[in-house]
């Protein structure tokens, strides 16, 4: 185990640092002003390195489903639940643009990944601060309104289960304030990937993109229950995805 280990680790950050390597040309791209293109190539690069990881590297199969529901030439963010750090990889492998997150501040001093992180406008968040939690929300919307998409996951942390904790109040406030599309994202099984037992393990990984809602024009009362209503789309399609996965609902 700790042999396997070992491996997993060494070929994982070999990869990650191969990856900066690949980089280059997304630099070049913004000195020559084709910043379009080079957000486009940013999200290839992305996709290609996630889908490594995840299915070479570990071993995992994906289910996707609902990639038409994601909006074309309209600021958009996803709101989905979080069962484990493999989310993020999933969410990259899948969509197709590159999107930002709103993560931990602890992830800011991780060697390399921070580097990645940077290039695709993540926040880095003091979860104990109201203040910071307001300046990311407002960080987020700003970029989403610019047509760079971000991710939410209102859980607040990560579930290491099948479980969905309630989404924390405030939680579509980025979506709500960039007056965006939501697109409702429901994953399942990628806990199995790492936290389950506190090792990397291959694994079926299974990821839902639901009809977006759009936020523009919603009154108060709706901003108010929106939540819960992405909540419950999010928890169902959770719970359709566990029927279908191998593993059932464990």
């Amino acid at each position: 185990m700790l042999v396997q280990a070992i491996v997993y680790g060494l070929v994982f950050w070999l990869t990650v640092l191969t990856s900066l390597l690949a980089l280059i040309p997304y630099h070049l791209l913004k000195l020559m002003g084709r910043k379009r293109e080079a957000w486009f190539y940013l999200g290839r690069l992305g996709r290609y390195y996630a889908r490594f990881i995840l299915e070479r590297l570990a071993g995992c199969r994906l289910q996707v489903e609902g990639l038409e529901h994601i909006p074309r030439g309209k600021p958009y963010c996803f709101v989905g639940n979080h069962q484990a750090y493999a989310d993020i990889l999933l969410i990259m492998a899948t969509v197709p643009e590159p999107a930002g997150y709103i993560a931990k501040r602890s992830l800011k001093y991780a060697p390399v990944i921070r580097t990645w992180m940077k290039e695709l406008g993540c926040y880095f968040l003091k979860r104990e601060s109201l203040k910071d939690g307001l300046k990311g929300i407002l960080y987020g919307a700003d970029r989403v309104k610019k047509g760079f998409p971000m991710v939410i996951f209102p859980e607040g942390t990560r579930s290491r289960g099948p479980q969905m904790a309630e989404f924390r109040k405030g939680g579509l406030k980025l979506a709500t304030k960039a007056k965006a599309m939501a697109v409702p994202v429901s994953i399942q099984g990628s806990y199995r990937v790492l936290e389950q037992t506190g090792r990397v393990r291959p694994s079926w990984m299974g990821i839902r993109f639901h009809p977006p809602i759009n936020t523009v024009g919603l009154t108060s009362s709706q901003e108010e229950s929106l939540t819960q209503d992405i909540w419950q789309i999010v928890h169902g399609g959770v719970l359709d995805l566990q029927k279908i996965s191998p593993h059932g609902k464990n």
